[in-house]
């Protein structure tokens, strides 16, 4: 479900979007900020995406291969070609280091890890640690490793077999027990993924042109700092640890500035509750309260606790829930046409 109106940078991200002195959006007199235009009778094209059987297979795959554990092969040694579920650890002299360590299934002759690693496993039995000592390639793209000579310690947990009916009834799991209720479960998931993802891009093009029908007089100051305030924020601890600026990230990959982004995500604010107000959309404090009782018990505290780690406040959260409610009437009020 659309939760975003602008990917990372929207409003109904966590993060706090109260409104001035606490006074909230419902209670605003939004015909002095827009007129609001149709969004009843909006058609759009969008590219949508579909169910591929390359998809399912990557999702049987996927699924098969994080209960493969219990159908493991471990009566013969590794080959190349095998894929083999693997523990290791990588030691620079004598000492352990970063990002050497890991668990995971490795298919043997890719070529995905260093030279030697691979081809140092041919002839491992499943359950056997073995000692790969290796060099690191004079190019490799981490200076601190780069050229240097280090030691992996690698275990075989077991060879991640073929999906067959037998191996996938010997999975245990209670939603399949042979490879064409494997396929039909898988199919179920990347359906609802893709209904998921479709539903985003129904809503956010017709958003857009909702946007367009509605013409602006003003954008109130109070919530234009507030919101540059919280996409500055998000934008900025996800740029911790490298040298982008928020201004140079946002022209980057959005083109916009962050005053432009701000004050779009403010506008789609207003639209929301002047559509919720349309429609006599109202969320009450009892369903708000309800929303977070339902939360907090889900996490064993209480709902200003909830708040608290969500990073929100009361107000937010209730433009949240309109958003929900507004979203699910766009799109079912929305008519898809192929796009050419």
């Amino acid at each position: 479900m659309l939760v975003l109106a602008l990917a990372v940078v929207s409003c109904f991200a966590l993060t706090a979007c109260g409104s001035n002195e606490g006074k909230e959006l419902q209670d605003m007199n939004l015909s002095k900020y827009l007129e609001l235009g149709d969004y009843s009778n909006i058609e759009i094209s969008p590219v949508l995406e579909e169910v591929t059987d390359a998809n399912v297979e990557a999702q049987m795959e996927y699924l098969f291969s994080v209960q493969a554990g219990n159908a493991g092969v471990t009566d013969r040694a590794v080959e190349n070609g095998d894929v083999a579920n693997i523990d290791f650890v990588g030691y620079l002299d004598g000492v352990a280091f970063e990002g050497g360590t890991g668990t995971t299934d490795l298919e043997i002759g890719s070529g995905t890890f260093i030279p030697g690693f691979e081809e140092g496993l041919v002839g491992v039995m499943p359950g056997v640690e073995t000692d790969l000592p290796l060099t690191f390639p004079a190019d490799y793209h981490s200076a601190d490793l780069a050229g240097k000579e280090v030691i992996f310690k690698v275990t075989v947990n077991y060879i991640v077999p073929e999906i067959s009916d037998e191996t996938v009834k010997a999975l245990g799991n209670e939603n399949y027990s042979n490879v064409a209720e494997l396929e039909a479960f898988a199919r179920e998931i990347v359906q609802e993924e893709v209904d998921g993802n479709n539903y985003d891009t129904i809503v956010r093009v017709a958003m857009q042109k909702v946007m367009l029908n509605t013409t602006f007089k003003e954008v109130p100051d109070f919530l234009l700092e507030q919101q540059k305030a919280i996409v500055e924020e998000q934008v900025a601890y996800s740029l911790q640890g490298t040298n982008i600026d928020v201004e140079t990230y946002l022209s980057m990959f959005y083109g916009s500035s962050l005053e432009e982004i701000a004050e779009s995500n403010v506008k789609e604010r207003l639209v929301i509750q002047a559509i919720a107000n349309a429609e006599g959309i109202e969320i009450t404090d009892e369903e708000l309260d309800g929303e977070l009782e339902y939360m907090a018990n889900d996490y064993g505290v209480t709902t200003d606790q909830i708040l608290e780690m969500m990073g929100t406040d009361r107000a937010y959260y209730r433009e949240y829930m309109y958003g929900v409610e507004v979203y699910d009437l766009i799109y079912n009020n929305t008519t898809v046409t192929e796009a050419q």
